[in-house]
């Protein structure tokens, strides 16, 4: 497997391509091709040390193994996009995905993989939540935080300070 986060380290060093070919052992075609993909994708050195080469392979080249696939790969910067705006959650975002899977005859990832997928997609890419100032505390529980975020502590305490009945944990 090519190192992927060796070649945007050696780039973020100023390491000429042929060098970090060589020094990875890889091609010239694939350190441009990596370094190409990787401009186009906004990801750049550092990166979070649990970044593995197999995520940065997936979101540098979606289409290299989907080809055999039976499932559709989301389109995360449309649903970056999409979340951006007032009213839209993951879940209808998700609920839209099954029905162009269904439409294309593609399986479609069920709702905790696509939001896994997506979060993943974002933290690689160090794309940020765009949450409207009039988002609730709830939606944003509910919706975009990982389960295993911090905030699950935290918020059920400050919801229920604010006056909030529930928090839907």
């Amino acid at each position: 497997m090519v190192d992927y986060r060796e070649i945007l380290r050696l780039a973020h060093e100023n390491c000429s391509q042929r060098s970090i070919a060589a020094s990875i052992h890889s091609s010239h075609h694939t350190v441009s091709e990596t370094l190409k993909a990787a401009k186009e994708k906004h990801i750049e050195w550092p990166l979070d040390e649990t970044v593995t080469n197999a995520q940065l392979e997936e979101i540098l080249f979606p289409n290299k193994y989907y080809l055999h696939c039976n499932y559709l790969p989301p389109d995360f910067e449309h649903i970056h996009k999409e979340l951006a705006k007032p009213g839209v959650t993951l879940t209808l975002l998700w609920t839209e995905y099954v029905r162009s899977c269904e439409a294309c005859g593609k399986r479609p990832y069920m709702t905790t993989q696509f939001g896994d997928k997506y979060r993943e997609w974002a933290k690689i890419t160090k794309s940020l939540f765009r949450i409207s100032p009039h988002a609730s505390c709830l939606h944003i529980f509910r919706h975009i935080l990982p389960k295993s975020s911090l905030i699950h502590k935290v918020l059920p305490a400050v919801l229920a300070a604010s006056g909030e009945k529930s928090y839907g944990a």
